[in-house]
């Protein structure tokens, strides 16, 4: 990913509906699922800025942040998280079985062998430890976004699933961001044939306080739903996973 959409992520996070609603999720998966996560060992694989990770869980110490981007490193630092380590995310440096819960939020699409990175998380996560990991989804979603962000590709739901088949046991897999995905599909189109829009503005320039706070609510309202119900289409996927 470019130096500058870190930068960008950084600056935008507290505040973007995006980002505090992918928080918001993970809150509500990881309490519906698993009574919650401050006693648990976490990894959180693909850290990015360490906003997530800040915001899902009060014990910040019991959270390992892993990115292998020296920016991303330093704005986790930044953000005060004591636990920041640079590594290769498809060889990490820890042993097998250390970790009660990995996170892998928007990470597994920028890596070429995906089952790879997924089968090394398999590898650090106890017996009957959870993984949650989210994916952009949809080919037909696809655009130059995507490229700039550096994603190899967008999934579908079989897709997903079946990297998940051979170290963990599925407890949910669904797409979200349901309610917004006709407007995200008319936009990304408008993008497709449009490219240079990008240049000046993308999808984390939201600026309108109304409307972000508008689609925050949005989005809320799903995730309150998505631990009920599983969504027939939507930008994301999510799956939560126990290690076998």
């Amino acid at each position: 990913m470019h130096e500058d959409c870190y930068h960008k992520m950084y600056l935008n996070e507290e505040h973007h509906w995006w980002f505090k609603s992918k928080a918001d999720i993970v809150k509500e998966l990881s309490n519906f699922y698993i009574g919650g996560i401050d006693n648990k060992k976490i990894l959180d694989a693909g850290c990015g800025t360490s906003f997530l990770s800040k915001n899902i869980s009060n014990a910040i110490n019991n959270i390992y942040n892993v990115d292998n981007c020296p920016i991303s490193l330093d704005y986790s630092r930044k953000r005060g998280m004591p636990n920041v380590i640079n590594a290769d995310l498809n060889s990490l440096p820890f042993a097998d079985g250390v970790f009660d819960v990995g996170i892998c939020m928007d990470v597994i699409e920028h890596n070429q062998d995906d089952q790879r990175l997924v089968d090394e998380l398999a590898r650090v996560i106890k017996k009957d430890g959870v993984l949650i990991a989210a994916v952009p989804a949809m080919r037909s979603l696809w655009g130059p976004q995507d490229k700039k962000l550096g994603h190899y590709r967008r999934y579908g739901k079989d897709e997903f699933k079946k990297l998940f088949e051979k170290d963990f046991t599925p407890l949910k897999i669904s797409y979200f961001n349901f309610l917004l995905f006709l407007p995200m599909f008319l936009l990304r189109k408008i993008f497709n044939v449009f490219p240079n829009i990008l240049k000046e503005r993308d999808e984390l320039d939201i600026n309108n306080k109304f409307l972000n706070n508008f689609l925050y609510k949005i989005f809320s309202f799903e995730a309150s739903l998505l631990k009920h119900v599983n969504f027939p289409v939507g930008v994301s996927l999510i799956a939560v996973a126990r290690k076998k």
